[in-house]
């Protein structure tokens, strides 16, 4: 039998129960994960990225002022057309908008695995790791979700290139390269993986597997799908006349120097490798390594491996050397691609170790899987206990800095709420508001626009004259401060009147 005959009689409908057993599992996953991160969602709106995007969206706001690579069109529509057409609060709606992307990603996970090993058990193993794991959960819970929209059109791609490594049908070439355009109207972290099913096109070419017309119709379906990002990006280019500016601001936006720096900065990348173990305090780890190992004794693809070894090589390499400090939130489609090669590990434990060996490991996996939410009910109070964040700790208004960063659901976190609720409150309608984290403002503004207070000022620092006019106006002046570590500096006139963590002018 011919290679190419091999590779037919191994496609997908040779899994047990056919397709329409995968898309059962598929669709019971995704409805599970759905409901995992739907009812563990933000409630409120949040901090940095996650507040900044709300009232983006509530302003129909497409340009971002930190560059065209941080505009992600296609999630930034998705976003606005829900709410445009749902009467829902923005600040709750989008965290369960990204509630299903992160459970497409989860979703489609099984339906990987599944297809590569035939194996129910693997699939399930790996996406249900997949969705527990701490920093999907936690991005998956959170309104910006912009990184779980890119998991799960990367993991779409990758799909459909399972798709055509089994049945080599040009169809899903083209499938491939449309979702990789997709991926790049959401993050233009999707050309990590351009270079690798760029190859791919060619090796089908040159191996007759496809023919010029496959590759026409590959580059027409990139293009449609990263329309919304590259037309975008054309029409700027077309309007300032800059083009090698606007290609530049598309590719790293206000971050050139963090994207284009040498080395891995130790101190993200040690967060990094520290949330991944905390993502993954399981068997996943060294499944997926046995996964990369041994994934040829039960007929995974030969080609189907080597692309996800290489996806994974190059998105890590990336990622560990992107110079900022929430690097290890950029690492979702790589957990991805980890959690598929850990069911793959799976598979070989199943269905090539011995009954006892076997056994033995499932034993542990499945109980080390299901138990994995329950530590991160203890990890805040380890975490505080052994002073891990020491200096680094933010202190802002209201937040505990330890069950913001190491509980991985969104809801009954709300000090970003009750921060900008109370500085709005304690404001009226005229005063004046001095929010010195640039991270806390979006907050504010949103509450303002929900509050209906257009006559309220905002202000980075608390500027002598502003302040002293402002004093003998009798407007109101708050002070929202970085850290409630430290008292405030003395005001230009009358004294800081402490207001839970807040502050007010008095004369």
């Amino acid at each position: 039998m011919s290679r190419s005959a091999r590779i037919d009689s191994a496609s997908a409908v040779d899994v047990p129960g056919g397709t329409g057993r995968v898309w059962a599992g598929w669709l019971a996953i995704f409805a599970g994960a759905c409901a995992l991160y739907g009812l563990t969602a933000s409630r409120a709106i949040g901090w940095q990225d996650s507040g900044q995007f709300v009232v983006r969206v509530m302003r129909g706001e497409l340009a971002d002022p930190y560059g065209l690579a941080l505009t992600h069109p296609l999630h930034f529509w998705i976003c606005r057309l829900c709410v445009l057409a749902l009467p829902v609060d923005p600040a709750r709606l989008l965290p369960i908008i990204s509630a299903i992307f992160g459970a497409l990603a989860v979703a489609n996970v099984f339906g990987i695995v599944k297809f590569l090993t035939r194996v129910n058990l693997a699939a399930i193993i790996a996406a249900v790791s997949l969705a527990f794991a701490h920093t999907f959960w936690h991005m998956s819970t959170l309104a910006k979700g912009i990184d779980p929209l890119a998991a799960a059109l990367w993991t779409a791609e990758f799909w459909a290139l399972v798709r055509w490594d089994q049945s080599r049908k040009a169809k899903w070439l083209i499938i491939v390269f449309f979702f990789n355009g997709l991926g790049l109207a959401c993050l233009n972290m999707a050309l990590l993986s351009l270079p690798v099913i760029g190859i791919i096109l060619i090796i089908a070419l040159r191996n007759g597997q496809g023919c010029w017309r496959t590759v026409f119709l590959s580059a027409i379906a990139w293009l449609i799908g990263s329309s919304l990002f590259t037309g975008y990006v054309a029409a700027v280019a077309w309007n300032s006349g800059d083009i090698a500016g606007t290609i530049h601001s598309a590719l790293f936006g206000n971050y050139a120097n963090a994207v284009a720096g040498r080395g891995f900065p130790i101190r993200y990348t040690l967060t990094s490798i520290a949330f991944t173990i905390l993502s993954f305090p399981n068997l996943i780890l060294p499944a997926a390594a046995l996964g990369v190992m041994r994934g040829r004794s039960i007929g995974v693809p030969k080609l189907s491996r080597i692309a996800l070894v290489w996806m994974l090589g190059i998105h890590l390499l990336f990622v560990l050397r992107y110079g900022v400090i929430d690097q290890y939130t950029f690492l979702l489609p790589a957990y991805a691609m980890i959690a598929i090669f850990a069911g793959i590990g799976l598979a070989v434990v199943k269905e090539r170790w011995q009954v006892g060996r076997r056994n033995a490991v499932l034993a542990v996996a499945i109980p080390a899987m299901l138990l994995t939410p329950v530590l991160y009910f203890f990890v805040p109070a380890l975490a505080r206990h052994f002073d891990v964040l020491g200096a680094q700790a933010r202190h802002r208004p209201y937040r505990d800095d330890y069950r913001y960063l190491f509980v991985p659901w969104g809801l009954g976190e709300d000090s970003a709420r009750r921060m900008s609720h109370q500085a709005v409150e304690l404001a009226g309608r005229d005063g004046v508001i001095i929010s010195e984290d640039p991270m806390g403002t979006f907050a504010i503004r949103y509450q303002l626009e929900r509050m209906h207070r257009p006559g309220v000022k905002i202000v980075a620092t608390a500027d002598a004259g502003l302040v002293t006019r402002a004093a003998a106006g009798g407007r109101p002046v708050v002070l929202v401060p970085a850290t409630t570590e430290n008292s405030p500096a003395p005001p230009p006139r009358g004294t800081w009147q402490r207001r839970g963590d807040l502050y007010l002018l008095r004369e």
